[in-house]
């Protein structure tokens, strides 16, 4: 028996393709550029940051996002709170730093004591209440 002519062979659209696939060497692919640094957009999530409160603390900071949310017309969540608030203490770290030099008698409680840590994270507060207040005076005064 003789092989089938070209006559005989039953139509295949995929033959001459997968033909010239075969016998043409690979194209060099196209350069994508390569992607610009990448900065840290607000709102961006780069990782996780994790903390333990209590439920009643949790409770009445989601009821203030509400209630700054009502007074801006606007929604605020939780996260946009925090992140705002870490802007905040960013911005007046240099004045941060010159209110914590002059902070005397402040120590770390154990992780267990619990009125301990109350009494600590009150008074970092004092600090940085005191370092938004110095630091706002500043901007208003540019």
């Amino acid at each position: 028996m003789s092989s089938q002519s070209e006559k005989d062979r039953p139509f295949s659209p995929l033959a001459g393709i997968a033909m010239d696939a075969m016998l043409t060497p690979n194209p060099p692919k196209p350069q994508t550029p390569a992607a610009p640094p990448r900065e840290t957009l607000a709102g961006a999530t780069e990782t996780t940051l994790r903390t333990r409160i209590h439920p009643d603390d949790k409770r009445r900071f989601e009821s203030m996002c509400v209630r700054l949310s009502e007074s801006l017309g606007v929604t605020v969540r939780p996260s946009n709170l925090l992140r705002a608030l870490l802007v905040l203490a960013h911005r007046c770290e240099p004045s941060l730093h010159e209110k914590a030099r002059h902070t005397h008698g402040l120590v770390r409680p154990r992780n267990d004591d619990r009125k301990g840590t109350a009494e600590f994270e009150r008074r970092v507060s004092e600090v940085l209440a005191a370092a938004i207040g110095e630091a706002s005076r500043m901007f208003q005064g540019r």
